[in-house]
């Protein structure tokens, strides 16, 4: 490469730095005073878009970076790491009915036995809670994104970004399976590694289980009732039926004296 073309280059490194350290007016003000260099602001301004701690200690314009080695405690691991264990666990990868017959105390444990399990095999295997593929189907997961149109993987609109990919498909995913400690990133102050760790979660992981699994919260599993006249057909092929809170009100809704009369006709148990 040529003197120019370096030089061209680095004007198009420094440009693009710049459209995101401006986007963070207390880091480009530092940049803008020559308190800290470009790479630093730039650092920076990851490192806030990321979600985690600026500083590295009070005082100092020393900034943490989404590049900051992460030392493992099992980095003599092979990447990537395997496919989860839990997957063909008969205990924890159960079938949806058996955690709707659970009783509150049994669901407890249940969940409680799950975070420790988890977190064991993070601990000694190295491997996250991230169901994962196995050597085949990575390699034709790769495949796939290989062969997919690269112009879809570009982010449109802000500028500040067009030099960013990103994939909301579901091949590619494999590459998470090369970053063990992509769980252990903060978001918001805690991370998923946090979560299963620190007891002060404990309670969180409750709810958080409780609400998607006991409630389906994400309907994964549930059928919606959109006509009231499906009630019938659907209690006969031996559904249970969930009233939901919902908001804005519209389609089927049920007043206090709805609900009522669909306990007495034996369409909701309370």
């Amino acid at each position: 490469m040529s003197k120019e073309q370096s030089n061209i280059k680095k004007k198009l490194e420094e440009k693009i730095k710049l459209k995101l350290i401006i986007k963070y007016p207390h880091i480009h003000k530092l940049y803008l005073d020559g308190e800290i260099t470009l790479k630093q602001a730039y650092d920076g301004s990851q490192s806030e878009m990321l979600g985690v701690e600026t500083f590295k200690s009070k005082g100092t314009k020393k900034f943490i970076t989404h590049s900051t080695k992460i030392k493992d405690s099992k980095s003599e691991s092979p990447y990537p790491f395997s496919k989860h264990p839990l997957v063909e666990s008969s205990v924890f990868n159960c079938e949806y009915e058996e955690l709707l017959k659970m009783d509150f105390k049994s669901f407890k444990s249940f969940s409680l036995d799950l975070r420790k399990e988890l977190l064991r095999i993070w601990e000694e295997d190295n491997t996250p809670p991230y169901i994962g593929k196995n050597r085949t189907e990575i390699i034709e997961d790769f495949k796939k994104l290989k062969e997919h149109e690269t112009s879809t993987l570009f982010l449109d609109g802000d500028s500040s970004y067009e030099y960013v990919i990103h994939n909301n498909y579901r091949f590619g995913s494999s590459c998470n399976q090369f970053t063990s400690a992509l769980q252990k990133t903060k978001i918001e102050g805690k991370s998923l590694w946090d979560i299963l760790s620190n007891k002060e979660y404990e309670l969180r992981w409750m709810r958080i289980l409780t609400r998607n699994l006991k409630q389906d919260y994400s309907y994964e599993f549930s059928k919606r009732i959109l006509n009231e006249n499906e009630l019938q057909k659907w209690k006969d092929e031996g559904w249970s039926f969930l009233p939901q809170k919902k908001s804005p009100i519209d389609d089927i809704v049920y007043s206090k004296k709805d609900l009522k009369k669909l306990v007495k006709d034996g369409f909701l148990k309370q």
